[in-house]
């Protein structure tokens, strides 16, 4: 009949509601840190992983669920290594072991310059893997506190906060900055 019909859905409704403010409900995260990186561009992820191999704690806050920036969302051409007869030379560091990864995931042995950005983002979250960063995705800078002209905390928008000895801004917009 129309009235348990009602009943029922207005018990379905209120169920519903209960089970999406529990699950919304996550509880506000302290997260200390040594050194605190804002974006997870290209950049962004090798000053983590290289923060990280220097054995500092960091964590690593980016703006939606992927790693790398415009190196994975479809610009897998490197200019600057197709110079000097490919070599790449003058590319050393972090960035020079992305790329021989990046030749390593093609069955090669060499550097390679040009990839899809599956692989790419497939090497960066290996990197961050394994050197032990703490990434978290889908979070924005709302406010920063600091003690004089040095940042000493950010807030994101689900109210986590960071606190740091270091703070790298590596987002495309300085936003912490």
């Amino acid at each position: 009949n129309c009235v348990s019909r009602t009943k029922c859905g207005c018990a379905l409704l209120g169920f519903l509601f209960s089970l999406a403010m529990a699950l919304s409900a996550k509880a506000v995260q302290e997260i200390n840190v040594d050194v605190c990186v804002y974006g997870g561009t290209s950049g962004g992820v090798i000053a983590a992983v290289q923060a990280a191999r220097m054995g500092k704690s960091v964590a690593l806050v980016a703006l939606n669920n992927h790693l790398g920036g415009m190196t994975t969302s479809a610009l897998g051409w490197t200019d600057i290594g197709h110079v000097d007869n490919n070599s790449g030379d003058y590319i050393q560091g972090v960035a020079r072991e992305f790329y021989n990864r990046i030749g390593q995931k093609y069955g090669s042995s060499t550097t390679k310059w040009t990839f899809e950005p599956h692989v790419a983002e497939a090497v960066f979250n290996e990197m961050i893997q394994q050197a032990g960063v703490t990434v978290h995705t889908n979070e924005y800078l709302t406010s920063v506190v600091k003690s004089g002209a040095q940042i000493i905390a950010a807030r994101m928008n689900n109210g986590d906060i960071f606190r740091a000895k270091e703070f790298i801004d590596a987002s495309y917009t300085g936003d912490l900055m």
